[in-house]
């Protein structure tokens, strides 16, 4: 008669026998906070998310409970919805964690004085400050290289091992297999990517194929118009972080005048989480492979967007003895500690010297590694657009 709908009162009588009350709530609140959890090693950023062991489950904590609290009336499913409001997982990836980062857990849980604690924790703190600078440079090098045509800043890494055959068959997985190794090379800019594939049998994981690689993706692929590279790597000793590749970044600019400056920026240890590592994720570790080929099409038809993975076959031609070859033109030996660098740079303006810092925000030390030209090895003098190319790497 009024025009209106009138108003539903279902459910709203104070008749509810099985009505959760507000003391059972509190008692399943407070029970769940009480489990010591922890946050995950790989996040540095602040998030809410922590993780309980992985021994438990909703199931063994709801046991638990009525265990303790025998006379509390509570479902299976009451406990399981109160939990489902936290941002709680249960066990968190544990492997290749920082040896810093858990030495000072230890010492912290083992110390008593305060003091001491408030050292060690202050120097926790100091150390993913350092990792959280390596991100931000990264990110900061991504949008310089968007906005200047000059510019261009890649991510290195080797991806890891890829089995061939990779198949079920009980005789395949007892027997040695083969590997195919990858070098992945992620220009910032545009998310291009390149995949340096070979076989185990063509070549290693050493200085010699990262100058090899580096120098192809830098004469061929990358664009003329870039003449500052920035290049962002993790800090393995035998691959990136070496006198040899040090020596082949001053060859590429004083030398080829390819590029005006170069500029290496190595992550903190065991914080080297990178374009290339997401790169790598999205293959199939159970895709279906017998020979090289088979891994290479996978690799090439993995991604979609923003473009389709690139993959550069290498044969046992393509690998160089760059270390010999530099050898002849710079100093045997490195005049300074190559391990605790954190930043490497060589610039067109300083004929002789490598530029290097053991902090991402300290002072520019300078290093002759040319010696003296009485020392240098040369050979004789070619025509104008030609240059001396290093011999065909042996192994076996």
């Amino acid at each position: 008669m009024s025009g209106t709908a009138p108003i539903d009162k279902r459910g709203r009588h104070l008749n509810r026998k099985h009505k959760l009350s507000v003391e059972t709530k509190n008692k399943i609140l407070e029970y769940i906070k009480s489990f010591k959890a922890r946050s995950s090693h790989y996040s540095l950023n602040k998030t809410k998310r922590i993780y309980l062991s992985a021994e438990l489950n909703v199931k063994k904590m709801y046991d638990m409970f009525k265990e303790k609290f025998p006379q509390v009336k509570a479902s299976y499913e009451t406990y399981r919805s109160i939990f489902c409001k936290f941002n709680i997982s249960f066990g968190y990836s544990r492997s290749d964690t920082c040896s810093f980062c858990d030495q000072l857990k230890v010492r912290i849980d083992a110390c008593q004085e305060e003091k001491v604690i408030k050292d060690l924790m202050f120097q926790q703190k100091q150390h993913l400050a350092k990792a959280e600078v390596f991100y931000a440079r990264k990110k900061q090098a991504r949008l310089r290289s968007r906005t200047k045509a000059d510019t261009e800043a890649i991510c290195i890494d080797f991806g890891r091992n890829l089995p061939m055959p990779n198949l079920s068959t009980n005789d395949v997985y007892y027997s040695r297999q083969l590997s195919l190794f990858s070098f992945i090379v992620h220009k910032l800019s545009n998310s291009e990517v390149f995949f340096y594939a070979y076989p185990e049998t063509v070549g290693k994981k050493g200085a010699n194929e990262v100058c090899l690689f580096l120098f192809d993706y830098i004469t061929l692929k990358l664009p003329a118009e870039v003449r500052n590279l920035q290049i962002f790597c993790d800090s393995c000793s035998g691959q990136n972080k070496n006198f040899a590749v040090f020596k082949f970044l001053h060859y590429l600019v004083h030398h080829r005048s390819k590029l005006e400056s170069t500029e290496v920026t190595f992550s903190i240890r065991s914080y080297s989480y990178m374009e290339c590592d997401k790169d790598m994720g999205t293959l199939n570790g159970k895709f279906r492979a017998e020979v090289p080929n088979d891994w290479c099409k996978h690799i090439e038809t993995t991604r979609l967007t923003p473009a389709p993975f690139l993959v550069e076959k290498v044969d046992c031609y393509m690998i160089r003895n760059w270390t010999d070859f530099l050898s002849a033109m710079y100093m045997k030996k490195c005049p300074f500690a190559t391990c605790p660098i954190r930043q490497l740079k060589t610039t067109k303006e300083h004929p002789c010297l490598v530029f290097y810092r053991n902090t991402y925000n300290g002072l520019w030390n300078s290093s002759v590694i040319v010696p003296p030209r009485k020392k240098r090895i040369t050979g004789p003098p070619l025509p104008d657009g030609q240059f001396y190319h290093p011999p065909v790497a042996t192994f076996g």
